[in-house]
């Protein structure tokens, strides 16, 4: 049986060294993942609540997102997403 949830692996993606990378995390019980972005769009994951993902752009309300868990990439809603910059960088560049 296939866990619900996009699997947590130990190793996570290098976060890029650009001022403008952002990090999401999800507010939402469960976040789903569709392969574009549009509600009626394939589910090609799902995130429970609290965990990240690298921010890849935006289109409308969704962002574009690699997520961490088991390195799945898709199109969320933005409203169930907290953003923040990654670390290292500094505040007056958030």
């Amino acid at each position: 049986m296939q866990d619900q949830f996009a699997h947590r692996v130990e190793e996570r993606p290098s976060l890029p060294k650009s001022p403008s990378a952002r990090i999401g995390t999800v507010s939402a019980n469960i976040l789903n993942i569709r392969r574009t972005p549009d509600p009626e769009a394939e589910k090609v994951g799902v995130l429970p609540h609290g965990e990240s993902a690298l921010i890849l752009g935006e289109e409308g309300a969704w962002y574009h997102i690699k997520a961490y868990a088991g390195y799945v990439e898709g199109w969320v809603i933005k409203k169930y997403i907290v953003v923040s910059s990654p670390p290292g960088v500094p505040r007056t560049m958030r």
